[in-house]
């Protein structure tokens, strides 16, 4: 898929040839961003982010937590410049779990009638998948204006499901790992992996990398290894475009590889079939190279650009081609997960295909965990 959801240029080579590698001998770097804390096995979440809307119009905005807090440590702008006030710009729900505005909060939100603009407004795209109205979107940052981001403590667990490290299907990438060897990622995928919407691409604060630099920066710290990401992804593409350039990502000879198609793809049967080329174009150059398939993030459901359910059949395909050598990266399922509990809006960088910062984070966590032992043991 092309047009306005996308841009239409490969900003991961432009950005990824920026690799910032670690010299093995240096300290390992701070953590910024938190990927060295997966959700899932910390009791802090580190400024997950809301959109708050007001559903009906008698009533106060207010988003879901994922989990149930026993204390707010900080409400921000997801640009972090802004710390706002408990009692003054939010409130928690009776719930326990959502936070809500009060009158005169500086926190952004919007009505439910906003987020259905008409056609020819400067932020909406397409049709619903009801046919009468349209979405609102926006590229850039946008979206990341009108977030806001929660750190905060609790005490309930995460119950889907976590990615496992993958110590036989990643065997070969794991001890370059630990011997400190040198690591190449490339990068094969659309424009999630070109990092559209991630704020350091917007040149919004806080400057987050996009998912494909937290993981080199997560092994990085992790191991002290030097790891060099190459980024070919390319906004539009589908799978099969991966495919006919995979001859150029071969050329980097890299240990291992992250394929992320399927937001723009159709087809099943096409879908894995270009995947599968892919690693055998790599495996001519490199028969050691490891690959990580990313089955992708929910796309929103209530745009009629995209079948919702695709995203199960295109997972399950690449289930299919996992083995020795290869693992899942199955951000589809964590999306349903985190659909159950919060809103489409609280994730994504554009309302309709993107993630947000924390989307960005949600991705590295889930492929850090594939390849880093006892990932996020406090």
């Amino acid at each position: 898929m092309s047009g306005s959801p996308f841009l239409p240029v490969a900003l991961g080579v432009l950005f990824f040839a920026l690799t910032g590698p670690l010299a093995a001998q240096q300290p390992a770097p701070a953590d910024p961003w938190g990927v060295m804390r997966p959700f899932w096995a910390s009791r802090t979440m580190q400024n997950e982010t809301l959109f708050f809307v007001a559903d009906q119009p008698d009533q106060p905005a207010s988003a879901r937590l994922l989990f149930e807090p026993t204390k707010i440590l900080s409400v921000r702008s997801a640009d972090l410049l802004t710390e706002y006030q408990e009692g003054k710009d939010f409130r928690l729900g009776p719930d326990g779990r959502s936070l809500v505005l009060p009158p005169g909060s500086r926190i952004p939100s919007k009505t439910l009638a906003q987020l259905y603009p008409a056609p020819d407004s400067p932020h909406s795209i397409r049709q619903r998948r009801d046919g009468a109205s349209y979405l609102l979107f926006g590229e850039g940052h946008f979206f990341h204006d009108m977030q806001a981001s929660v750190t905060y403590t609790h005490d309930d667990t995460w119950t889907g499901k976590a990615p496992t490290f993958q110590r036989q299907n990643l065997a070969r990438t794991i001890a370059l790992l630990k011997e400190r060897h040198a690591l190449t990622i490339s990068v094969s995928g659309d424009s999630i992996s070109a990092g559209c919407n991630a704020s350091l691409l917007t040149d919004a604060p806080p400057h987050q990398p996009a998912y494909p630099q937290l993981v080199a920066t997560g092994l990085e710290r992790a191991y002290a290894a030097r790891v060099t990401v190459k980024n070919h992804a390319v906004g539009g593409w589908k799978a099969n475009q991966g495919a006919a350039d995979a001859p150029t990502l071969a050329a980097d000879k890299p240990n291992l590889v992250i394929i992320a198609y399927g937001m723009n793809d159709g087809y099943p049967a096409l879908y894995a079939d270009s995947v599968r080329k892919i690693m055998e174009a790599v495996r001519a150059v490199n028969p050691d190279a490891d690959f990580i398939l990313v089955a992708s993030m929910m796309g929103n459901s209530d745009w009629s650009g995209i079948n919702p359910d695709k995203f199960v059949a295109f997972r399950d395909a690449l289930a299919d081609l996992c083995g020795p050598g290869v693992a899942l990266a199955d951000m589809t399922e964590l999306w349903q997960e985190l659909l159950k509990s919060k809103r489409f809006l609280d994730l994504t960088g554009n309302g309709v295909n993107h993630p947000n910062d924390f989307g960005h984070r949600l991705y590295a966590q889930t492929i850090l965990a594939l390849l880093i032992e006892d990932y996020g043991r406090e």
